[in-house]
C-alpha cells in the first residue's frame, strides 16, 4: 500500500522575504549609490534642497521605502525595475486590491516628484529612475568625477537582522542619508537643517535621536570661543556613522562595480 503524503502549502512571504527577494534579484555587489543631489544642491555657499525634502514635508515615507527598493533593484542600464503590483506591496506592508491600488499612487506621486518615469512591460509596470535632483532629465550612472558626488546605501540598509529600513521612523531614514552624504566627523546645527537641507529642526533632531538610539550615530563634542556667550564659549557637535554604515559614509569616489 503506497503511503500518501499531504502536499504542503504555498509558504508565507513576509515582508523580509519579500525585500530578500528583491536583494536576490538584484545581485548586487556593493551599496545603492545615490547622487547627493537627492539631499542637497547648489553651490557650497548657497545650498538648495534636493527632492528628499518634499518627501519628508509630506511624510511620504512609503514613497521613500519605494524609491530606494527600485534603486535597488536597478542595477544595469537603463537601470528599471519590472515586478508585479503584489511584489511591491508585499514589501510595503500592504494586502489585497486596496494595497494594489496604494502601490500605484505612489509610483505616481513619485512620478510628480521626477524621480522616475513610468512604463508597461507586459503586464507589470517598469519603473526607470530619473535623475535624482528632481529635473526630470534621463538617469545616468554617477561617476564620482568633481559635480557629481553621490552617496552609498548599503545592503544592510534592508538586511536581517538589522532590517533598517523596517525600524526607523522617517526623520531617522532622512538624516541617515544626510549623513551619509557627507565625510565623518560632520557639524549639523539643528538651525541649519532648513537651509541646507529643507528639514525642519525638530525633524532633524528627531531622526538624530533615533539613529543615536540604535547605536547608529555618535558625536563628539568641540568647544569654540564666542564673544557673545555667556559662558564664554559655544558647544559644536561632529558626527560620525557608526557600523554597518560607518564603512558608507567617505568622500566621493569612483562607483563600485554594481
Amino acid at each position: 500500500m503506497v503511503k500518501k503524503t499531504r502536499a504542503k502549502g504555498p509558504p508565507v512571504l513576509t515582508r523580509q522575504t519579500q525585500v530578500d527577494l528583491i536583494i536576490d534579484g538584484a545581485h548586487r555587489k556593493s551599496a545603492v549609490q545615490i547622487r547627493k543631489t537627492f539631499v542637497q544642491q547648489g553651490p557650497q555657499d548657497k545650498p538648495q534642497p534636493g527632492p528628499l525634502a518634499r518627501i519628508v514635508r509630506r511624510g511620504d515615507e512609503r514613497a521613500l521605502d519605494l524609491y530606494l527598493l527600485m534603486r535597488l533593484l536597478g542595477v544595469k542600464d537603463p537601470y528599471d525595475a519590472t515586478l508585479p503590483a503584489e511584489a511591491w506591496a508585499r514589501a510595503l506592508v500592504l494586502e489585497g486590491e486596496s494595497g494594489l491600488r496604494t502601490v500605484s499612487r505612489t509610483w505616481t506621486r513619485l512620478v510628480r516628484y521626477k524621480l522616475v518615469r513610468r512604463g508597461r512591460a507586459k503586464d507589470m509596470a517598469r519603473m526607470t529612475p530619473l535623475m535624482e535632483d528632481g529635473s526630470g532629465d534621463k538617469f545616468e550612472r554617477p561617476t564620482g568625477h568633481a559635480g557629481d558626488v553621490y552617496l552609498s546605501l548599503p545592503l544592510e540598509y534592508w538586511k536581517a537582522p538589522g532590517a533598517w529600513y523596517e525600524r526607523l521612523n522617517l526623520p531617522a531614514k532622512a538624516m541617515l542619508l544626510i549623513s551619509l552624504s557627507l565625510a565623518p566627523g560632520f557639524p549639523l546645527p539643528s538651525k541649519q537643517a532648513k537651509p541646507w537641507y529643507g528639514i525642519s529642526a525638530d525633524t532633524a533632531e528627531r531622526g538624530f535621536a533615533q539613529l543615536r538610539e540604535f547605536g547608529l550615530i555618535g558625536y563628539t563634542e568641540r568647544y569654540k570661543p564666542a564673544l557673545r556667550s555667556k559662558l564664554g564659549y559655544t558647544t559644536e557637535r561632529r558626527y560620525t556613522l557608526n557600523a554597518p554604515f560607518k564603512v558608507a559614509q567617505r568622500r566621493p569616489r569612483r562607483p563600485d562595480p554594481a
